[in-house]
């Protein structure tokens, strides 16, 4: 955003419309001379809150600034509008594993698979999630739906007889 359209929007009073808090929130990402961009995303982010970008892109700042609890809010935003993919709730899984919310991080893996039922190493993460979380049930669950969908690999059905195990005693 150069300085002649900065000054037709402030002129216009405009400085609160989306598509002006937009371009100031893109050019604070792109220049190296802008300490913190996040607050201009943010701000971008709240007049827009349907854009996909600002929750992106605010989602990367925060895990680049090394504040991953930070970046929970706008990846839950985008988990729950983009329910075709599941990329958002993976990440979100793993980032309720890394801050202890065990629980959390189960249902986020959930959905991940929910979206992409037959991708073996999502179900894997999912049964996963599920013995951290402490339910033998859902993990048994996925490890059985994994022999299922990988019935050449024996580890899964030696997963399972643990867990059956655990689960008979």
């Amino acid at each position: 955003l150069d300085e002649a359209d900065r000054a037709a929007w402030e002129a216009a009073g405009a400085t609160d419309h989306p598509d002006f808090l937009r371009a100031v929130a893109a050019a604070a990402v792109t220049d190296p001379t802008v300490a913190d961009p996040r607050p201009a995303v943010r701000a971008y982010a709240a007049a827009r809150p349907a854009d996909p970008w600002a929750h992106r892109t605010l989602a990367q700042l925060e895990l680049d600034a090394g504040d991953p609890a930070a970046a929970l809010a706008p990846l839950e935003a985008l988990d729950a509008v983009d329910l075709r993919s599941f990329a958002w709730a993976r990440t979100l899984s793993r980032l309720y594993t890394d801050l202890g919310r065990l629980h959390d991080a189960a249902d986020a893996a959930e959905r991940a698979l929910y979206r992409e039922p037959y991708n073996g190493t999502l179900r894997e993460e999912a049964a996963a999630a599920a013995l951290r979380a402490g339910d033998l049930d859902t993990a048994a669950h996925h490890i059985t739906a994994l022999t299922r969908l990988e019935p050449d690999a024996e580890i899964h059905q030696r997963r399972l007889d643990a867990i059956n195990a655990k689960l008979n005693n």
